[in-house]
Order: structure tokens, then C-alpha cells, then sequence
């Protein structure tokens, strides 16, 4: 076994609505939380670049 603690999901604008699908399901099966905006993860800094629909690590 083993435990996910962490998890990022990246989503197009266009696919908002799937995605919004996706986390009601994830949020009724699991205790989750949302942490609002991405700067760091797994002590990895996550620069975004909306405007050109960018990230990098």
C-alpha cells in the first residue's frame, strides 16, 4: 500500500467544466482540501505564466 498526500492538477481553460467534474468526485471519496494558488511543491518552486498559459518547475 501506500499514501498520496500531494496531488497538482493542471487544467486548459477549455476543460474547466471536466475538471470541475473531476474534483467533486476526488472531494466526496477522500478528505481533501483545496490550498488555492500553486508557488511550491514537494519543496519545488511552480513558476506560472498565465497569460501564456505557462508553468515551469
Amino acid at each position: 500500500f501506500f499514501y498520496v498526500d500531494d496531488i497538482v492538477v493542471l487544467v486548459h481553460p477549455s476543460k474547466l467544466n471536466i475538471h470541475k467534474e473531476f474534483q467533486e468526485k476526488l472531494f466526496k471519496k477522500y478528505e481533501l482540501r483545496s490550498m488555492g494558488q500553486l508557488n511550491w511543491f514537494l519543496g519545488i518552486r511552480v513558476v506560472r505564466d498565465i497569460s501564456q498559459q505557462s508553468t515551469w518547475l
